[in-house]
C-alpha cells in the first residue's frame, strides 16, 4: 500500500477510475478546463433518509472498522522505521480490533422499531459521512489544484 502511494503524483493516485486520473483524461481528452471546474464545483449531494434504513451497521462495528483503518495507516508508518516493539503493538492492537468485530453480534435478536433504526441510521451519517465528506473534497480541491490550477 505504501509503495503504490510512494509512486503516485499528485494528491491522489494517478488511475484511471480515480478522480485525479479522471481529471487527466478528461484534460487530456480536450475538454476545457473551465467546463470541468464549472461541472465540479456545482455539484449538489442531497442525503435521503429512508424511514427503514435495514442495512445500518451498528456503532461498535463503525467504531471497531475506523481503528482498523487507522492501524494500518499506523502499520505503515512504523514498518520500515518503527522498533520490533512498535511493529507487535500495532500487531497485537490489530488482531484485537478485528477479534472484536468476528466476534460481535451483528444480527439484532428483537425486531427494531422505526424509531431505534432511524436513530442507527444518523449513526451511521456520524460515523462515515461526516468524516469522509469532507476528506474527499480535500482529495478533490488538492486534485484540482494540481491538474487544473485551481479549486
Amino acid at each position: 500500500r505504501l509503495k503504490r502511494m510512494e509512486g503516485g503524483v499528485g494528491a491522489l493516485p494517478d488511475k484511471p477510475d480515480s478522480t485525479g486520473g479522471t481529471i487527466r483524461k478528461l484534460i487530456s481528452s480536450g475538454v476545457p478546463i473551465d467546463s470541468i471546474h464549472s461541472s465540479l464545483t456545482s455539484q449538489l449531494t442531497e442525503l435521503i433518509l429512508t424511514a427503514h434504513p435495514t442495512e445500518v451497521n451498528r456503532k461498535t462495528i463503525l467504531n471497531h472498522t475506523s481503528n482498523v483503518q487507522n492501524l494500518l495507516s499506523e502499520a505503515d508508518d512504523v514498518r520500515y522505521d518503527g522498533s520490533a516493539y512498535m511493529k507487535d503493538n500495532v500487531d497485537d492492537r490489530m488482531r484485537a480490533s478485528i477479534k472484536s468485530i468476528w466476534t460481535s453480534d451483528e444480527v439484532s435478536r428483537f425486531k427494531p422499531t422505526v424509531q431505534s433504526e432511524a436513530s442507527r441510521g444518523t449513526v451511521v451519517v456520524g460515523s462515515v459521512l461526516w468524516g469522509a465528506v469532507p476528506s474527499f473534497l480535500r482529495k478533490l480541491d488538492s486534485e484540482m489544484v494540481s491538474s487544473m490550477g485551481e479549486g
